[in-house]
């Protein structure tokens, strides 16, 4: 009974893909792979209870999923292969951009880095003095605070690489995209640490679901200057109002989220 069920799933998934299928029916193929005999049709019913929908189930830890009867290792395994799968795809969908001199641009080559992640992570992304990528870093992982990020393996980390500007990000999971008091603080710190070392620090955004709030222009009451040979000038490609292309303070992920999640609208 379960082998022709098995084979009616495939068939169905073969026609319509996963539009027709509810969050439980997709978790029981993927559990086909890791549960070769079986119904995994009560199993997944039983993750979706326990974690809410597939989201979370996916984002679950990997004791976590085993906390639930009938998972082992090899499905918490599969279950967290699905993710890191995830968020290399919508990673990787992302058009990479030759000059990131928008605040849009830089939020949208984040977003997908923070995909399922269930903890904060600090991101650093360095550029030239024309605004191109020279590289994205963690900086942190856990909680994102002035108390736990320290300043100095950054300024060494932007003067190894020879960044002419810095932009910070980091998550908010499962909170909403505003900054809390420990973000500007720790804005503010790095802020005055890297300009010490005439390194302008662009922009912090706070990133949650398929919102960002960028903190320095909300929160910090900081307006850039242009001085010296830094990247703020204005001959190098830099504008500040260019750079906030964004007329609300808070942006939507979309396209992007939506074909990666499938929601609609």
């Amino acid at each position: 009974m379960h082998e022709n069920h098995r084979e009616r799933m495939r068939n169905r998934y073969y026609v319509s893909g996963f539009d027709s299928f509810s969050d439980h029916e997709i978790l029981e193929m993927i559990l086909y792979h890791s549960i070769p005999r079986g119904d995994t049709n009560e199993l997944a019913h039983r993750l979706i209870e326990h974690f809410g929908d597939f989201n979370h189930v996916i984002e679950a830890k990997p004791d976590e999923l085993k906390n639930v009867k009938g998972i082992g290792e090899s499905s918490a395994m599969l279950i967290k292969l699905v993710e890191a799968a995830v968020r290399i795809y919508a990673t990787s969908f992302v058009e990479v951009e030759a000059q990131y001199d928008t605040v849009k641009k830089i939020a949208d080559f984040m977003w997908p880095r923070f995909f399922g992640l269930d903890h904060e992570r600090l991101y650093m992304l360095m550029f030239n003095n024309k605004m191109g990528m020279i590289d994205c870093v963690p900086i942190a992982d856990g909680t994102v605070s002035s108390a736990s990020v320290q300043t100095r393996p950054i300024i060494e980390k932007a003067l190894g690489k020879k960044a002419s500007s810095i932009v910070l990000a980091h998550n908010h999971p499962h909170g909403i995209a505003f900054p809390s008091d420990s973000d500007v603080a720790l804005t503010m710190k790095l802020y005055d640490g890297l300009s010490l070392m005439d390194i302008p620090l662009l922009e912090h955004l706070v990133i949650a679901e398929n919102r960002f709030t960028p903190i320095i222009k909300t929160r910090c009451g900081i307006s850039q200057k242009v001085s010296g040979d830094s990247v703020l000038m204005g001959a190098n490609g830099f504008d500040v109002e260019h750079f906030y292309d964004v007329d609300e303070e808070t942006y939507r992920f979309e396209p992007i989220y939506n074909k990666i999640t499938g929601e609609k609208g």
